[in-house]
């Protein structure tokens, strides 16, 4: 059980239905953060961080402003905030919960205003994320965890309980070896590289970032929050 935890943002899961082919909604981050546990070229679903006084439902609020825009399609926050499907502590004592986000088929959803943060969103097939190798660094740590609650969800939706994953349980942690190179002055890919620990697709990944954002965290940069 986790116990003295800071709720550090929040994660949606967004997702069709009636169509789950599809697969889910993820976006390619382009900076790195220590304290949001995130490594840029890795791909995520939407996540935003919680400011300081701001409440969980603020959060999503600008979280479908900034990270995503949803086009022709108003969402209920209460609902979507009553959809929770997974927690997980990112980093000791500090967790972000996933909550569900459903929409219809024909929703248009693009990059939201804070471009310079995330990229390339596509709709990305489930068995993508589940196929990758435990510790696969291509995801962002959260990520997994959503998509293996969302699919217990769809299969026992009657008697569903949200997930709670500790840190010690994730399936794709990053090493704080990997934040002590980058903060050191080394790229992202150099860092993995140097450790062993890039996959190809999280190569291509990483070209992706450089191309978005020369100036991102993918050259040594990383946020402090």
């Amino acid at each position: 059980m986790i116990r003295q935890e800071a709720v550090a943002g929040l994660g949606v899961l967004v997702v069709v239905p009636e169509d789950h082919k599809r697969g889910f909604i993820s976006l390619t981050e382009l900076r790195s953060s220590r304290s949001t546990h995130k490594l840029a070229g890795s791909r995520t679903v939407p996540m935003e961080s919680l400011e300081v006084g701001e409440t969980q439902a603020q959060t999503l609020e600008r979280l479908t402003k900034e990270e995503i825009q949803l086009r022709h399609f108003t969402y209920d926050p209460s609902r979507v905030l009553s959809s929770r499907l997974v927690t997980c502590e990112l980093r000791p004592g500090v967790r972000v919960p996933t909550y569900l986000l459903q929409v219809p088929p024909k929703t248009n959803i693009i990059v939201g205003s804070e471009a310079h943060e995330v990229a390339d969103l596509r709709w990305t097939p489930f068995e993508e994320v589940l196929e990758a190798p435990k510790g696969d660094l291509s995801l962002r740590p959260g990520t997994r965890e959503a998509i293996l609650s969302y699919l217990d969800f769809s299969r026992n939706n009657g008697g569903f309980k949200p997930a709670i994953y500790k840190y010690s349980d994730l399936k794709d942690p990053i090493p704080d070896e990997v934040f002590d190179m980058v903060e050191a002055g080394l790229s992202v890919k150099a860092s993995l590289f140097r450790l062993k620990l890039a996959s190809a697709p999280f190569a291509r990944s990483l070209l992706l970032v450089h191309s978005q954002s020369p100036q991102a965290s993918f050259l040594g940069h990383v946020e402090a929050q």
